[in-house]
């Protein structure tokens, strides 16, 4: 490219005749703004998806030294926020999305409280907590019995949220009288039923789900 030259978009090779006939169709575009806004916005959210993705992996195996140091078993579960329910979040509490700091989460269940806050204190020190982020729902529950460890950490890829909770806390959280539906049901009594679509990871126990909801 010689100095000055606009950035242009590189085409694939074509490799079939029906491939060149649809490319002869296709407007030549040479830059970014060019696209159609509907298009920019569609590869900007399936981009910002990989990097989410690829971000909460690094964090997720930092996660699992920490548990391997403290000779701890447990199970981590992790999550990325739908952009539409960051949208919807950001909106709720008069911020901006990028101030969503659940976005990228983590939730590990381990068997005790005292594993509990093991755990919590060593990722209070591997990344910096962002200021009133901190909650200690254990020593201090929910008016719901919700019971749970939560800090809010920045790292290399923006602001991570952990929930530290014992396994018995979780099902309490999940089935219990804390349970998101039933939090959510108290309320908006009118609001339609949650849902959310998971898949396991199969290494280390890890489950990862994509989900639209977040305590």
């Amino acid at each position: 490219m010689m100095r000055g030259e606009t950035p242009r978009l590189l085409e694939s090779p074509i490799s079939s005749a029906s491939n060149t006939h649809e490319s002869a169709q296709r407007p030549v575009l040479s830059t970014w703004t060019e696209l159609p806004p509907t298009w920019r916005a569609a590869a900007a959210a399936s981009l910002s998806g990989v990097v989410d993705t690829r971000a909460l992996d690094v964090v997720l195996v930092e996660t699992w030294l920490i548990l391997h140091q403290l000779a701890l078993e447990g199970m981590v579960s992790a999550r990325v926020k739908a952009p539409h329910s960051v949208a919807a979040k950001a909106k709720r509490k008069s911020i901006r999305p990028e101030a969503v700091l659940d976005r990228l989460a983590l939730r590990i269940r381990l068997e005790d409280a005292g594993a509990c806050y093991a755990v919590f204190d060593r990722i209070c020190a591997r990344w910096n907590p962002i200021p009133d982020s901190l909650d200690d729902y254990i020593l201090h529950p929910k008016p719901n019995g919700y019971q749970s460890l939560h800090v809010a950490v920045q790292t290399v890829f923006g602001a991570v949220e952990f929930q530290v909770r014992t396994h018995v806390m979780h099902q309490h959280a999940e089935l219990g009288g804390a349970a998101h539906r039933t939090y959510k049901l108290q309320q908006a009594p009118t609001a339609s039923p949650l849902s959310q679509s998971a898949h396991a990871v199969p290494a280390l126990g890890v489950h990862r789900s994509t989900t639209s909801t977040s305590r």
